[in-house]
């Protein structure tokens, strides 16, 4: 493209790969920026880098977009599915939107972006939200032995049958 500037035909330079400038008749390198919430590298001068922390790159848009609600990625992530629900939560359908919300009660979520898991039969856990088998609880009525939630009746019985019989 040629602009007309003082008398003189100027050809225009095209902004560096993944930069733009904000609309035409621009004079000036400096008014290139880094497209789509790139960021400019730091220690590269002219380079856009990845998108940060809890952002993705997405391809279609070439922009950098925010993870869903309560979501996160690590910077440089390329799509939606680069957005992982943090440890204790889990990705939920709200409408046509993605969101992470609590594990509920009785399950919990020891690693980012898995499902929550039920605990054990017998055991419970106190909120939403756990985030380890360890926040499961036996059952109110029920004792903890070699690692089972017994029946306080049964569990009693079998202990001091167990510990009668050796």
């Amino acid at each position: 493209m040629e602009i007309e500037g003082k008398g003189l035909d100027q050809q225009c330079t095209p902004c560096p790969l993944n930069f733009q400038t904000d609309g035409p008749g621009q004079t000036t390198a400096l008014a290139c920026q880094c497209i789509g919430g790139l960021q400019p590298e730091a220690n590269a001068t002219g380079v856009c880098g990845l998108c940060g922390s809890g952002k993705y790159l997405d391809r279609l848009a070439n922009k950098c977009l925010p993870c869903p609600a309560g979501s996160t990625s690590a910077p440089g992530s390329v799509g939606i599915l680069s957005c992982t629900c943090p440890v204790g939560t889990r990705e939920a359908q709200h409408g046509s939107s993605l969101v992470c919300e609590p594990c509920p009660l009785n399950t919990y979520s020891s690693s980012a972006g898995v499902a929550c898991i039920a605990c054990p039969q017998g055991m419970i856990t106190k909120s939403t939200g756990s985030i380890s088998l360890s926040s499961c609880q036996c059952s109110p009525g029920f004792i903890m032995h070699a690692g089972l939630c017994l029946s306080s009746l049964t569990g009693a019985n079998a202990i001091s049958a167990f510990s009668s019989s050796s």
